[in-house]
């Protein structure tokens, strides 16, 4: 069931992130720079929450060894 859960939800965002880059190819230039700088503000956290070393670090930079 966990298996099936995460299947769908991962499904599900693969849908999302396909709809979402037909609508960008949509845009003009002008609008893509306004998602562009949109979808930062809600993506970037997404991706940087829980990872350690941009956790202490700040940034992307190697992991500590």
């Amino acid at each position: 069931q966990l298996a099936d859960a995460a299947h769908n939800r991962a499904t599900a965002v693969e849908d999302v992130a396909d709809a979402g880059k037909a609508l960008y190819a949509l845009l003009g230039p002008e609008q893509q720079l306004i998602a562009d700088n949109r979808l930062a503000v809600v993506v970037l956290p997404m991706v940087t929450v829980g990872s350690p070393s941009r956790d202490r670090q700040g940034d992307a930079g190697p992991p500590p060894r």
